[in-house]
């Protein structure tokens, strides 16, 4: 119990040093790069050379691989810490009353860990297709704009 008390004190800390750096990251600079190669691979494929299609292609792979990985591993911790606690609840039904009074007290007092995304809550492990969806809806609207904007 105490090694989660301190892993909780940990995590308070972590997320008040990182909290808009992981969400600066994560969504504006890995999505932005994910959502302009797709732009490129999709309309400006026929105008550009075999080496700038492959430049943004290797650009472009990383990124979604960065994106769907470390939503997932963040989101992990949270359903893995969850289980945890749940486990504890289970096993204090077999013990004795006042190791089971103060499993009990520990569990009440504890929430699962989680890394913050930014102001606005915290990761959860979410689908992978979601993620991809997420990219997919930002470069069609990227598209959209780009071509009733400038005609590209």
């Amino acid at each position: 119990m105490r090694v989660y008390r301190n892993l909780q004190l940990l995590f308070v800390d972590l997320n008040d040093i990182t909290r808009d750096y992981f969400f600066m990251t994560l969504n504006n600079i890995f999505l932005c790069y994910t959502v302009s190669c797709s732009f490129i691979l999709i309309k400006l494929h026929s105008s550009m050379s075999f080496e700038c299609l492959t430049i943004s292609v290797l650009v472009l792979l990383p990124s979604v691989l960065t994106l769907v990985i470390t939503y997932i591993m963040f989101g992990d911790i949270n359903q893995s810490a969850k289980r945890f606690l749940l486990s504890w609840k289970r096993k204090s039904g077999v013990l004795s009353r006042d190791v089971k009074t103060e499993i009990t007290k520990f569990i009440r007092s504890s929430k699962p860990l989680r890394i913050e995304l930014g102001n606005f809550g915290y990761y959860q492990k979410p689908a992978s297709i979601r993620i991809i969806g997420k990219i997919v809806y930002y470069t069609v609207k990227y598209l959209l704009v780009m071509n009733s904007r400038f005609g590209l």
